[in-house]
């Protein structure tokens, strides 16, 4: 039986799960919406215009962790997923934009079904509304986008002249504008990948496409504003890529997968690239069982290439080692040293003509995941020949090595040999979860992705604004920074704010999802001249050109640095303690470099005031 890994339910299924919900708006025809809502979620969908690659949610809350999908209603396109979007316990937000992977190609009924469970089968929220089109999305689509590619998914059909016989789909987030005119480097992202490696080549493809739609990778990739790539590669765990000795391969769909991947991986970033966005190096790469055996596999042949995985759903990693040294925490006695693919890397050098790179290897950051139901201890012969079949003697290697239980001995031993090794890896066993990770599994899974591009990518945008290019000697100047959070995640950005390459201001700002946090620095010149701003390095408009004016300076200060009276209508924001605004306070300080005098005043944007 293959397994889907995260994927959306389609269409057919959704109207399964809703019953009376969904069926009972099938013939929906007034202009309105129809709402049945759950005690633990709501959803408001109000009739509206689109160009069609987007529609408002007007209202949403859960209390628990579930999908949202939105499809037209009408039988006849029953199969249509327009979008499914991962919503977290306690998620709420009104008035929120939703990109469509499929296009409203004409004015119909569109329902928004939130649905719970360990399947995501259960409706606890539904709501139906006319979507009336207008511009047409091709038209809207046509202008500049934030990648070199049109938001949604698009199916790439095989390339064998670029390296790959399968197709792939690829998804293309719309990521902010905002993002053009950033300071900071927050406009690269990683390309998220996943396989669907179960079944026949046509079951293959559209599981692909399935996952794509609501697979973990595009809940990560919605978040993170990232692209994300899922290819239906097969994959044969016994035979790794038919690197094993004796492995015979006839269909050029089987041929090194892993180098088809890179290539897909290559053809995606010429695609993606040449947009305000621009692609890493390294992917991202997500899946269980068999897919997280061809994770494994291919990190190890190819580590530079990745940058963070997670794997799930199998007991053993692949050991970074050619040899076994009496220091390595085994669960019994090898009889034998030498550590041979796909156990270990042993001859890598002669199966792949190439080395094993452990330096780049020990630099991805892994995940690795199991449920604790996930073993059979009445029977721990099936998993040492769940992995190793028709080959005694690495079965017994493997047994002496990992032991036979997929939880107890395998997946504990990989952990205590990797923490020896210092292994870059966090392991994590899911209670309660069997060879799928659950809810509670895949929420954890995600918030590790998120994390790690939090951790590797400056997704915080953060623009700069002078309110003036020209002032006199003691005329106040302010500088304001804006530092806009488009990702569901919450996150930190430093800001280093200079004038004349002397350094105003830096600041650490942490801005919550989707939101934004301000900071205006003041500032008064004493001598006339040019001075040029700049932001983290980069310069901010034009030079601020500085004339002599009618000024006061008998007492020999600067303007900008003297004291308002009890009266003036700055007194009360500088007598504002730091305890009366969250995460920063209010600075003052005065510094007279190079003929200019800095007064720096942080004052709350409008969504801190309401906290």
């Amino acid at each position: 039986m293959s397994l889907e890994w995260g994927t959306g339910l389609d269409r057919r299924n959704i109207l399964k799960a809703t019953g009376g919900l969904a069926c009972g708006t099938a013939v929906f025809t007034q202009v309105g919406s129809v709402s049945a809502q759950d005690d633990t979620a709501s959803v408001t969908l109000n009739p509206q215009e689109s160009a069609g690659d987007s529609i408002e949610i007007a209202s949403l809350q859960t209390d628990v962790d579930a999908r949202l999908f939105i499809s037209p209603v009408r039988d006849e396109d029953s199969d249509i997923l327009y979008s499914s979007l991962d919503l977290s316990a306690e998620t709420s937000f009104t008035n929120r934009t939703v990109q469509l992977d499929q296009p409203i190609r004409e004015s119909k009924t569109v329902s928004a079904v939130i649905q719970a469970g360990e399947d995501y089968d259960t409706v606890i929220a539904d709501d139906t509304a006319v979507i009336t089109v207008g511009e047409s999305p091709e038209a809207t689509r046509s202008s500049p986008t934030s990648y070199d590619t049109k938001p949604g998914v698009q199916k790439i059909e095989a390339d064998p002249d670029a390296g790959f016989d399968s197709p792939y789909f690829l998804y293309t987030p719309k990521a902010p504008d905002s993002a053009d005119d950033s300071v900071n480097d927050s406009q690269q992202r990683p390309l998220l990948v996943e396989i669907y490696c179960w079944g026949a080549f046509r079951n293959r493809v559209e599981n692909a496409r399935e996952t794509i739609q609501g697979g973990t990778m595009r809940g990560v990739g919605d978040a993170t504003n990232s692209p994300v790539l899922v290819a239906p590669l097969p994959f044969r765990v016994g035979s790794r890529f038919g690197l094993r000795p004796g492995t015979q391969v006839t269909d050029p769909r089987h041929e090194r997968v892993d180098l088809q991947l890179l290539a897909m991986v290559s053809d995606a970033k010429s695609r993606l690239d040449g947009g305000r966005y621009t692609v890493a190096d390294q992917i991202h790469f997500d899946g269980g069982s068999s897919a997280g055996v061809f994770i494994d596999s291919f990190a190890a042949l190819h580590p530079e290439r990745v940058s963070v995985f997670a794997s799930g759903a199998n007991g053993m990693a692949v050991l970074p080692l050619a040899d076994l040294s009496d220091d390595i925490p085994t669960h019994g006695t090898p009889k034998r040293t030498t550590v041979p693919w796909p156990i270990g890397v042993a001859d890598l050098d002669k199966l792949a003509d190439t080395e094993f790179n452990r330096e780049a290897w020990m630099e991805i950051d892994q995940f690795r995941w199991i449920g604790a139901e996930d073993q059979d201890p009445d029977s721990p012969g099936d998993y040492t020949h769940k992995i190793y079949k028709e080959s005694g003697e690495s079965d017994e290697l493997v047994r002496d090595i990992f032991g036979s239980l997929q939880v107890d001995h395998r997946f504990e031993t990989s952990r205590e040999i990797y923490d020896h090794l210092g292994v870059p890896a966090t392991f994590s066993v899911f209670e309660g979860a069997g060879h799928v990770p659950g809810a509670e599994g895949s929420r954890e899974i995600t918030e590790y992705h998120q994390q790690k591009i939090a951790e590797e990518f400056e997704v915080v945008a953060v623009s700069a604004r002078k309110s003036a290019d020209r002032v006199t000697v003691g005329e106040p100047l302010v500088v304001t920074l804006i530092a806009e959070n488009h990702t569901a995640i919450e996150t930190t950005t430093t800001a280093t704010l200079t004038a004349d390459e002397a350094e105003l201001e830096t600041a650490e700002i942490r801005v919550p999802p989707t939101g934004t946090e301000t900071i205006e620095v003041e500032t008064g010149f004493d001598e006339a001249g040019e001075y040029p701003f700049r932001v983290n390095g980069r310069r901010v408009g034009d030079p601020v050109t500085v004339t002599e004016g009618d000024v006061e300076t008998d007492t020999g200060e600067s303007p900008a640095s003297e004291s308002p009276s009890p009266d003036s209508p700055n007194a009360e924001s500088q007598e504002t303690t730091a305890d009366d605004q969250p995460g920063f306070g209010v600075i003052q300080s005065v510094a007279a470099l190079g003929g200019v005098g800095y007064l720096i005043k942080r004052r709350l944007s409008p969504g801190d005031r309401n906290r």
